[in-house]
């Protein structure tokens, strides 16, 4: 059974957050509900010139989407929120995804949260997901490209599974660990800290995933578009392809998602 849905207000300090962004020369939206906020920060990018990161959070979304158009479901208390964020001269977007992961594991670690990464966009404790990134590429109205990257963190743990079958968790154990201060607090750290990273050169993430790779050196299936391939996570490469070490070689997967141990899958490279 699903826990209760909780008001925002029990978990999240809307002042304290406001009073950061500004602090911090950020601008912060907040709305109890909405569809999906990527969604929504991409049609306000199109519509003006993008020269600053834009910040959106909600507590529910009733359209929320993940990897490949998957239905993201998420419980209360969640934090979902997007950043619209203009894309530098000469970055790669492929990496994102990437980037803004490791930095929400550090700012999550900071608090002794002990978070890793899923290659690759899912934000892993415990064994179970607990959070995942999509990033989405727009125009903004001058054309210039702009990056929206949406972040899904689920502050308590519920009875469910993702598509592919591994359990869910939260970043807490109880309500009692929710004091809206906080969790506000958090927020805002992860939000600065996802902008200090995606300002880092494209060729340090590699060495920065590493630290956080929840599955390096694990032998994995790895679905593809095609084909389900077994090997040992060897970690990601320069442009964010996942390594797995197979009987015949190294592979490079460019996308695919990592499945849990099945004995019975009908493994088609290995």
């Amino acid at each position: 059974m699903r826990p209760l849905p909780l008001s925002s207000s029990t978990y999240f300090c809307r002042a304290t957050a406001m009073r950061l962004a500004r602090e911090a020369g950020l601008m912060l939206e907040i709305l109890d509900e909405t569809g999906s906020t990527n969604d929504d920060l991409k049609a306000l990018v199109r519509c003006q010139v993008q020269t600053k990161p834009d910040i959106l959070l909600t507590f529910h979304q009733t359209g929320g989407r993940g990897t490949n158009g998957r239905a993201w479901v998420n419980p209360k208390p969640s934090l979902l929120f997007s950043l619209a964020i203009p894309l530098a001269k000469g970055a790669n977007p492929a990496l994102f995804p990437l980037k803004v992961g490791v930095a929400v594991a550090k700012a999550l670690r900071a608090k002794d949260l002990p978070v890793g990464l899923k290659w690759p966009n899912d934000l892993w404790l415990y064994g179970a997901k607990t959070g995942g990134v999509l990033c989405e590429l727009v125009k903004d109205k001058a054309g210039n490209a702009v990056v929206v990257a949406g972040v899904g963190l689920n502050l308590l743990g519920f009875v469910s599974k993702t598509t592919h079958g591994w359990p869910v968790t939260g970043l807490f154990e109880s309500q009692a660990e929710l004091e809206p201060v906080v969790i506000s607090r958090l927020f805002i750290d992860v939000i600065s800290s996802i902008l200090a990273e995606v300002e880092r050169e494209s060729g340090e993430v590699c060495e920065e995933w590493a630290k956080f790779d929840a599955f390096h050196g694990d032998y994995v299936h790895v679905e593809g578009p095609n084909q389900v391939v077994g090997g040992t996570v060897l970690g990601i490469n320069p442009v964010g392809h996942l390594r797995l070490q197979t009987s015949t070689g190294t592979m490079a997967l460019m996308s695919g998602t990592i499945l849990p141990n099945d004995p019975s899958r009908r493994v088609t490279n290995q």
